[in-house]
């Protein structure tokens, strides 16, 4: 296993490296624009219950977190806020 310190991409990978970041670039574009709220729930339990899990709202929780939005936070997910 050789380890190189180089900083530029080796003349093969460049071509890949281009393409992937043009997949990364054109998956984030149309993510933006994607209407999100019209999928359907894929909590078993709050489809089966019509009540939230105790992870549902965690991610966006923790998310809320990350930008210093604490009431946010709690009002997602209290469990995921206290984690």
């Amino acid at each position: 296993m050789h380890l190189r310190l180089d900083r530029e991409i080796p003349p093969p990978h460049r071509k890949d490296a281009l393409l992937l970041g043009g997949i990364g670039l054109t998956v984030l574009a149309l993510a933006r624009f994607f209407p999100w709220e019209a999928l359907p729930s894929f909590c078993t339990f709050r489809n089966v219950t019509g009540h939230p899990c105790p992870g549902c709202g965690m991610t966006r929780a923790w998310v809320f977190l990350s930008h210093g939005e604490v009431a946010d936070a709690i009002q997602m997910n209290p469990f995921g806020s206290f984690l």
